[in-house]
């Protein structure tokens, strides 16, 4: 019996340890700043945000395989409010971050995909260690709800918030633009 109370202990602490790494305990704070003046190559999705990984994959999958362009952030801007809007009617574009190299192949690659420039704007950002997939359900549990209490303190418009995963920082940014 004692053995099993040994294992579980250590299981528990595994779990708490991985969510720990993961960004449990990360501290989560917006700043206001200028943020924007990237080339953003994506396709449009309508459903459930849950399901937007595989569209972002393929986007990373055809630039790196067609185009021979290794394109390590990539991003979602969600446009509706879970909760507010049906599953099936939420919208969002997802893809992948034109690196800078890459900037003078925009309007060739915009024969192929979707793409389109991110203006620079006034923005609140937040940031969030990018460690693996429970970074990104931590992020949002954590994130959202103190950004929908910044936008209501603040007087803020209720725009779309993008997402951008940076995977050679190893971080998440929360990024809503606060112009109306």
């Amino acid at each position: 019996m004692k053995t099993v109370f040994v294992m579980l202990g250590i299981a528990v602490l595994a779990f708490f340890g991985y969510l720990s790494y993961s960004g449990l305990f990360a501290r989560i704070q917006f700043k206001e700043m200028d943020f924007g003046g990237e080339t953003l190559v994506y396709e449009e999705h309508l459903g459930d945000y849950s399901k937007v990984a595989p569209v972002m994959d393929e986007v990373y999958r055809q630039l790196k395989d067609d185009e021979q362009i290794d394109a390590e952030v990539g991003f979602g801007i969600y446009y509706d409010k879970p909760g507010e809007v049906p599953k099936e009617q939420l919208r969002s574009e997802v893809g992948c971050v034109l690196p800078a190299a890459y900037s003078e192949q925009a309007e060739v690659l915009a024969e192929k995909y979707k793409v389109k420039e991110l203006p620079v704007q006034r923005c609140i950002v937040a940031e969030m260690p990018y460690r693996n997939k429970a970074s990104i359900m931590l992020g949002i549990f954590k994130t959202y709800p103190k950004l929908e209490k910044l936008v209501q303190e603040k007087g803020y418009p209720q725009n779309p918030v993008m997402e951008r995963y940076d995977v050679a920082n190893k971080r998440i940014q929360y990024i809503m633009s606060i112009e109306g």
